[in-house]
């Protein structure tokens, strides 16, 4: 299974610190999966307030960004599940500051095409496009039937590459612009993996420059923790 890139964690690395390495692919994991930042935020807090609760075992795991995102995907599935609106109001998206309009009107259509799928649909696609999970692995680690999984995956490959003008199945290495730019868990097998993760790619670039987002969520998780201690 591939997760992400290894990075394991230091024994002397504190929270806050582990909090700003691992945040921008985190959020951008979430935003990929959610119609909003307002969305993606809620699920980032969760993941991380699970974290800091039990951060001195956590702390001491081989790779605890990888159980971080393990926890993100299982809410990523349940709020799939729970949640259908279709008319969020969406905050305006933060922009790398090094990515070309090119690069940023690409990753807009991405996410404007990912909108229209169905919430489990969403979730299922990006979760096995950005982690190169099977569909068993998916199923397993979820609790679901692997058929779910496949329909969800399917329909949404269907839909995105009808909505992104991409040939089914088409190769990453062609000179799609949507394809140019994947940067994200080594090569991706075709275009539309390789367009997810070009646009996941920027969104995690979008975070690490603009502060705002990472402020809020780490706001949000100092406020639960407080209340939970009292």
């Amino acid at each position: 299974m591939t997760d992400h890139p290894a990075q394991e964690l230091a024994p002397a690395e504190d929270f806050d610190d582990f909090f700003a390495r691992t945040l921008p692919r985190l959020l951008a994991v979430a935003r990929m999966a959610c119609r909003d930042w307002h969305d993606a935020e809620d699920l980032v807090q969760e993941t991380y307030l699970t974290a800091f609760r039990s951060w001195h075992r956590v702390r001491e795991y081989g790779n605890p960004e990888g159980w971080l995102h393990t926890v993100l995907r299982r809410l990523i599935w349940a709020r799939s599940k729970k949640r259908a609106r279709e008319h969020e109001l969406r905050a305006a998206l933060p922009v790398p500051h090094d990515s070309t309009p090119e690069e940023t009107a690409l990753a807009g259509v991405v996410l404007e095409a990912l909108d229209k799928l169905p919430p489990r649909q969403r979730a299922a696609i990006v979760l096995q496009c950005r982690y190169g999970m099977r569909q068993e692995e998916i199923a397993a680690e979820l609790g679901v039937r692997r058929s779910t999984v496949a329909v969800s995956v399917r329909n949404a490959r269907r839909t995105l590459e009808k909505l992104l003008d991409l040939a089914p199945g088409r190769a990453a290495g062609s000179e799609d612009a949507l394809v140019s730019s994947a940067a994200w868990a080594g090569a991706p097998r075709d275009a539309l993996t390789a367009a997810l993760l070009a646009t996941g790619s920027w969104l995690s670039d979008a975070v690490t420059d603009s502060s705002t987002a990472a402020q809020r969520v780490r706001a949000a998780v100092a406020g639960a923790a407080m209340r939970a201690a009292r």
